[in-house]
């Protein structure tokens, strides 16, 4: 070997050395990797663990909210109307209570679209309407809109409401609707009723 200082120390190392040293280095690989592995694996084996739980609780609150919370809907509609100024009700729908659920957030929204047959303007009206188990019938507020002689129009009317101290029994939706002055008769439209209820333990 050239010795320090020299000509020959100078020179890059032949492929013998080269091969040498790439051995070397595989072989502290391969020493080192068994003791990697024994700190990792228990790392690695705990991550697995609190994973497992996390996914378990999330289940776990999944089924409770099941349990605590039910939606259900409904829907009516009609085509055949005959508009008077005496309210009619002319599209509903019926929803039990389920069992051990108290506690019901209802929503309720009408719309009416009517063709004013007669040769003057007047006005149409709609209201919804809850029949409760608990506290009976109830309604919001009515909705009015002016229609021309001959012309189209379109009312809405929506009613939200919360009951509690429920225990079984049935709710009942309905959608009222009227024309102001003298009666419509026969009239081309219809009116729709969709309803969505949240019940609670």
């Amino acid at each position: 070997m050239a010795a320090p200082g020299t000509v020959g120390n100078l020179v890059a190392p032949g492929e013998d050395a080269t091969n040498r040293k790439i051995r070397d280095l595989a072989r502290s690989v391969e020493e080192l990797t068994p003791s990697v592995l024994k700190s990792i694996l228990p790392l690695i084996t705990d991550l697995q663990a609190q994973q497992a739980a996390l996914a378990a609780q999330q289940a776990a609150i999944l089924d409770l909210i099941d349990t605590q919370v039910v939606f259900d809907s409904r829907f009516a509609n009609t085509a055949a109307l005959s508009m008077t100024a005496v309210e009619q009700i002319v599209a509903s729908a019926t929803m039990p209570v389920p069992a051990g659920y108290t506690t019901a957030v209802c929503t309720v929204l009408c719309s009416v679209g009517v063709v004013n047959p007669t040769g003057s303007t007047s006005s149409i009206a709609a209201r919804a309407y809850i029949d409760s188990p608990t506290t009976g019938l109830g309604w919001g507020a009515r909705r009015f809109q002016s229609v021309l002689a001959g012309a189209d129009g379109a009312v809405y009317a929506f009613m939200l409401q919360e009951y509690s101290g429920l225990s079984g029994g049935t709710f009942t939706f309905s959608l009222g609707m009227l024309n102001t002055g003298a009666d419509w008769g026969a009239t081309p439209g219809g009116g729709t009723l969709e309803v969505s209820v949240l019940f609670t333990r």
